[in-house]
């Protein structure tokens, strides 16, 4: 049986964090980002941890939440370009513009 951290693991970390420091994850498989607080992620990389599985979204800043939708809209572009180089002669492909 393997040996599994404790169950107060979670908590006691995850709280730490003020619910205003947001970060900014990129998930090059997925080939998007997402926005969520520290606390957010600190409990899902958590959750990761204690089931042994793989988290596909990396953190690449942490800041307030204005600071944060603005580096994500500086890097809108590269995200379109990178998307849809992956995409094309792909047949159900929709290019990052007509994406919902």
């Amino acid at each position: 049986m393997l040996n599994r951290p404790p169950e107060h693991f979670k908590i006691f970390q995850a709280d730490r964090f003020a619910a205003d420091t947001w970060v900014l994850l990129w998930s090059q498989q997925q080939g998007f980002m997402h926005v969520e607080t520290v606390g957010e992620m600190l409990a899902s990389h958590q959750d990761a941890f204690i089931s042994d599985s793989v988290l596909q979204y990396i953190p690449l800043a942490f800041g307030s939440r204005t600071t944060i939708d603005k580096l994500s809209e500086q890097l809108d572009p590269t995200m379109a370009e990178r998307y849809n180089a992956r995409g094309r002669g792909q047949d159900d492909f929709i290019p990052w513009e007509q994406l919902p």
